[in-house]
């Protein structure tokens, strides 16, 4: 309503159309003076405050966040913040989001091919004004392997096009107190975690772009760590306690630094030495060579670990389980060294149970030690220490049927193996020649020899390729 008075201010709605002001005649609205001197005193608060309501004014959803790329040469970077996400083109040297914001943290969704990309500054906060100053680092994919003998992590950087190795010398050089057993790092490749044979800690790195590693930290373990499985989301790390028979857990700061989770682990079978996590971060799981068996694990909202309902499963007498891995949330594979198969499970969604698959195995050469799975789920890798081969399978329905050349020539006693994470080439270590095969990886899932190098170091143990 608008008092017809010359000092009256007509009062719209933001929120609809625009329309001229209706005005009732004077007649019809006499208020007494004292309420006429009130109404018109309160008229610009509610004016200010129906124009805030209906939009006018700043708002922390107003804001614009933007930031500057670095050394992004190929396609596929997608950013995001909350629900919204941005393409970053090939070459392209900034971006900008779609909608405002108030608070935001930037993220990764989706790396481009051949290349690994990192926030590396402004990732996150409460927009008091536009943002502009996210900054976002790509780099060419790099790769690590960790030696027993010569007790050092080895760096190379990886070529985008053919995905051969080339050392990096010194800077990507570290020597470590004890042997290492196992190396992982973060899906953005920033930081890098590595176990250790007869120590009880994990040593914590920043890995720099032209791939220099830093120490952070070395963060006490319950006993000495043979495998190690992070988090999809990356804020939580799992490690296997060898001489314990149980599993470490730790969150991850944002600085990259381990801390115990409390309790600081939990049960496992006997002499646990592989570990594996669902991207859904549901459920972890754990191989056990001592006692032959698997156990499973649901994770909690604050990362913790609890033993499932059915929460382990034995394998045949003598046959020890050694490598795992999990496929799209829904299978689970483990070789068994000592009878020559894969094993192939599906994962309940539900109560994270295991069934055995039909068939429930595949044979492998002698001595399965570790697997690989192409990131979509459709292909596994398994290297044979003994035999020096590496088995290869195309999966339907989560069920691996050996390819028609059933596995390929390595160097000696291939132990561990690492797939770039564009899945175009594979990387295996091989323990008895100290050196690296490289593969590239066909679209039935054929793998082709490209070249053997130096790992660098004496007697690999573990690859990561990110």
């Amino acid at each position: 309503l608008q008092a017809t008075d010359p000092n009256a201010l007509p009062i719209r709605d933001n929120c609809l159309p625009s329309q001229p002001p209706q005005t009732m005649p004077a007649q019809t609205l006499t208020p007494a003076r004292s309420a006429r001197h009130t109404l018109f005193a309160l008229t610009p608060l509610l004016a200010a405050v129906l124009l805030s309501a209906c939009g006018g004014g700043s708002s922390s959803a107003d804001y614009t966040l933007s930031g500057t790329v670095s050394g992004l040469s190929t396609s596929g970077l997608v950013l995001a913040t909350g629900s919204q996400t941005v393409s970053v083109a090939s070459g392209a040297t900034s971006f900008t989001f779609p909608s405002g914001v108030g608070s935001y943290a930037v993220t990764v969704k989706s790396q481009p091919t051949g290349q690994t990309c990192a926030v590396t500054s402004g990732a996150s906060g409460t927009a008091s004004a536009n943002v502009s100053n996210v900054v976002v680092t790509c780099r060419a994919y790099l790769a690590y392997v960790t030696h027993g003998s010569s007790e050092t992590i080895n760096g190379f950087s990886v070529s985008t096009s053919a995905g051969t190795l080339t050392a990096l010398g010194s800077s990507g050089i570290a020597a470590t107190a004890y042997p290492p057993t196992h190396i992982v790092m973060s899906s953005d490749g920033s930081k890098a975690y590595v176990s250790f044979q007869d120590s009880p800690v994990i040593a914590d790195y920043s890995v720099s772009s032209s791939g220099a590693l830093t120490l952070l930290a070395n963060t006490a373990a319950v006993s000495e760590t043979r495998g190690m499985t992070l988090s999809a989301d990356g804020k939580y790390l799992y490690s296997t306690n060898y001489t314990d028979k149980s599993l470490g857990q730790f969150s991850v700061a944002s600085t990259g630094v381990l801390s115990t989770l409390y309790p600081t682990s939990v049960a496992a079978g006997s002499t646990p030495i592989s570990v594996a996590a669902t991207a859904d971060g549901k459920y972890v799981y754990a191989a056990n060579s001592g006692d032959a068996t698997l156990t499973g694990y649901s994770v909690g909202s604050s990362g913790n670990l609890s033993a499932l309902s059915t929460a382990s499963y034995s394998l045949s007498s003598g046959s020890a389980p050694r490598g795992l891995a999990t496929a799209n949330s829904q299978y689970l594979y483990a070789t068994q060294a000592g009878s020559a198969k894969l094993l192939a499970y599906s994962i309940d969604s539900s109560t994270g149970k295991l069934t055995a698959l039909s068939p429930a195995s595949v044979s492998t050469g002698t001595t399965p030690y570790a697997v690989a799975l192409r990131s979509d789920g459709r292909c596994a890798y398994v290297v044979n220490r003994s035999d020096s081969t590496v088995s290869q399978y195309i999966i339907s329905s989560g069920v691996p049927t050996a390819l028609a050349t059933a596995t390929v020539a390595t160097g000696s006693s291939p132990v561990a193996i690492a797939l770039s994470p564009d899945d175009r080439f594979a990387y295996v270590a091989n323990r008895g020649a100290s050196t690296v095969s490289v593969y590239s990886v066909g679209t039935s899932c054929d793998l082709s020899l490209i070249t053997n190098v130096s790992s660098g170091g004496s007697t690999p143990t573990g690859i990561v390729v990110r």
